[in-house]
């Protein structure tokens, strides 16, 4: 028993099939059916080449983010279930990459038990679970995007010269510095602070720099972005939106720095400098994240995705630090009670949601072939349980069959009308 519990891989799977088991029970909700169509066409995406050509409608009217679109309009052209896999294995290697990150340059053995309390603590107080890891849109533009820098970070933190390394730290650089406008912009500020801290191999960190700063260029100065942010402008003052968003930003970002001094004072006497300077870099580097976000047009739970994980691996590169086993266990212990507590009514609500999606589809199809044009479903209403997709600004159908996601969910089915009831 002792060697199973040492092994990564029990963990590696027992983490795969949770998270395969929520991706099954979410269904196709609002941008996903809009993605099945080739950009402002009513043309469905059938091959690779109209998702590329979707990507080019997509660069010069609309956004920037033609990387994790990539990948959404791709999973869109199959069947549901090959999403589902390749989005729980994305899962677990991000939660395992915040393990490698957290656990840096140690020696010791430890328990890769921290793969599940970094699990737990993801599930239980990320924001939004659902639409950063489970929605299949949400999913490419966040955890997707997410694995890309995680996975830079750890190539900064542990790089090596090469003689090839010029060419694969370029492109890794440059497509995480494609993934999302703030979280791209961080790593940028990330890559120069550590330069300064750690001037170990420098030609490999300015190739680096090179190719985030190109590739984020290339999606910050998108045609589209520019028609975007004239669409969805309102008629709120510019310096009232701003100072909205910043009192926004300031309580979110206020309670992890407070968070963030109780773990810093917690450790002061037994962290090292190099791991004290890391975690500095990390808070910094959040700090860049979440206040980039004042220029956008909206702020939504999802764009401070890295910040969250940023402090998550603060805090599990501070709990390495502990050397008193009775505390992790106790800390393990905690977390544990807190996650079957949360899993348990989560679990309820997220198959009730399930429930009502599927008897929707069964509907739907059925009134379908009895010849009907106009179909009346049961709305499901926004959840207050932020680890359903459908919640914090994600919204289901409503009874405006003009409206979208209406139109494009009929425009799914075939049929002229979708109209919602309570």
């Amino acid at each position: 028993m002792k060697k199973v519990l040492n092994n990564k891989w029990f963990y590696f799977i027992v983490i795969f099939i949770f998270v395969l088991v929520f991706n099954f029970l979410t269904p196709y909700i609002q941008d996903d059916f809009l993605l099945k169509y080739i950009f402002n066409t009513s043309k469905k995406i059938e091959s690779i080449f109209d998702v590329f050509i979707s990507l080019k409608l997509y660069y010069f009217t609309w956004g920037g983010r033609v990387f994790a679109h990539f990948f959404a309009y791709l999973f869109l052209m199959f069947p549901k279930w090959i999403f589902n896999l390749v989005n729980s294995v994305v899962y677990v290697l991000n939660i395992y990459l915040i393990y490698l990150i957290s656990k840096g340059d140690r020696k010791d053995n430890y328990s890769y038990s921290y793969l599940l309390l970094i699990h737990m603590i993801v599930f239980v107080f990320f924001p939004v679970f659902g639409q950063v890891f489970l929605w299949l849109d949400g999913s490419c533009n966040y955890s997707f995007t997410l694995l890309m820098q995680l996975f830079f970070i750890y190539k900064i933190l542990n790089i090596k010269d090469g003689k090839y390394n010029y060419i694969l730290y370029f492109i890794i650089s440059l497509f995480a510095g494609m993934c999302n406008e703030n979280s791209s912009l961080s790593l940028i500020v990330f890559l120069i602070l550590y330069s300064f801290i750690n001037r170990d191999n420098i030609k490999l960190k300015i190739t680096s720099l090179i190719g985030l700063i190109i590739g984020y260029l290339f999606m910050f100065l998108a045609p589209g972005n520019y028609v975007r942010m004239k669409t969805v402008s309102n008629n709120i003052p510019i310096i009232n939106n701003v100072l909205s968003k910043i009192s926004l930003l300031l309580l979110c970002f206020g309670m992890l720095f407070l968070i963030f001094l109780l773990i810093l004072y917690f450790f002061r006497k037994t962290i090292n400098k190099k791991i004290l300077y890391i975690c500095i870099l990390f808070y910094i580097s959040s700090f860049i994240c979440c206040f980039s976000l004042v220029m956008v047009p909206q702020i939504t739970l999802r764009s401070l995705t890295l910040v969250y994980i940023f402090f998550i691996i603060i805090l599990i590169t501070l709990i390495f630090e502990i050397k008193y086993k009775t505390l992790i266990n106790c800390v393990l212990l905690f977390i544990s009670m807190l996650f079957v507590f949360v899993f348990i009514t989560t679990f309820k609500e997220y198959y009730n949601f399930y429930t009502i999606m599927n008897n929707r589809h069964k509907l739907i199809i059925k009134e379908k072939r009895q010849g009907k044009k106009s179909i009346k479903v049961k709305i499901y209403a926004q959840s207050k349980n932020a680890r359903i997709p459908i919640s914090c600004n994600i919204n289901d159908i409503d009874e405006n069959y003009m409206t979208f996601p209406n139109n494009y969910v009929a425009k799914y089915y075939g049929v002229e009308r979708i109209i919602g009831y309570e």
